[in-house]
């Protein structure tokens, strides 16, 4: 494993990333500094504990997909790639292969976890994953946060098939539920839905309806706009004094 570690401007410069506690921040580096050479950590815990960060400060990278979890206690930094490029000669391949086969490159080179959209491969894999968690019970295993099923039950406008939709939440992965939970908001300025064909929350997870094109309705696009645009200039204005 190097001694040496780099950081892209194009990840640690993003609002995202800059918005997170300082504490969060902290982490992450030190994460990356102590990643093997294709971005897996073994023992986060250890290094939580060594700087004093809380659990709050991982679940903020978790939840801001700035790094992926496994349940083996494992994770490992999504953006490694972009972050790293090492030469062949001194390149050591990772010994987390188990937790490397759960994942896929995307063509922006950042790690993304492999989502099983059959319902009974998921059912199966979690039970495999609880099983083992509880035969290797371990004080350095990550405790991944979930949203639960009422942050999208209370804000989904129809409120039909509540017991058969909470089963189809249970059954999503993190980075699908905060998709569904930034959508949402989104759709009230969408044509369909101001006219009332709204589908049943059932039927909108199915349908994956969070990934359909936002059309929006004329009346209300401007008003969409023009909070964009204040939400900007806002930023711009606390950057400014935050820099004088």
């Amino acid at each position: 494993m190097a001694n040496k570690r780099m950081f892209s401007l194009d990840i640690v410069d993003t609002d995202a990333f800059l918005d997170m506690p300082q504490t969060s921040q902290l982490l992450y580096f030190h994460l990356a500094m102590r990643a093997d050479d294709e971005g897996f950590i073994g023992n986060p815990k250890r290094i939580m504990r060594m700087i004093g960060a809380g659990d709050d400060d991982i679940k903020v990278l978790i939840t801001k997909k700035f790094i992926i979890p496994f349940e083996s206690g494992v994770c490992v930094i999504k953006h490694w790639l972009i972050h790293n490029t090492i030469r062949m000669d001194r390149f050591h391949s990772t010994n987390y292969t188990e937790e490397k086969n759960n994942l896929i490159l995307k063509d922006n080179k950042a790690y993304k976890l492999i989502e099983i959209t059959d319902g009974c491969q998921v059912v199966a894999k979690l039970a495999t994953q609880v099983k083992l968690s509880k035969d290797n019970i371990s004080k350095d295993k990550i405790d991944v946060p979930s949203i639960p099923f009422n942050d999208f039950w209370s804000i989904y406008p129809k409120k039909v098939g509540k017991g058969n939709t909470e089963k189809l939440w249970k059954n999503l992965s993190l980075e699908v539920k905060s998709k569904i939970l930034d959508d949402i908001p989104r759709r009230q300025y969408d044509d369909k839905w101001l006219n009332g064909f709204i589908k049943d929350p059932e039927r909108y997870i199915k349908s994956r309806q969070w990934e359909d094109e936002l059309i929006p309705s004329k009346s209300k696009l401007n008003i969409y706009r023009n909070k964009t645009e204040t939400n900007i200039i806002e930023k711009l204005k606390a950057k400014t004094i935050s820099n004088e």
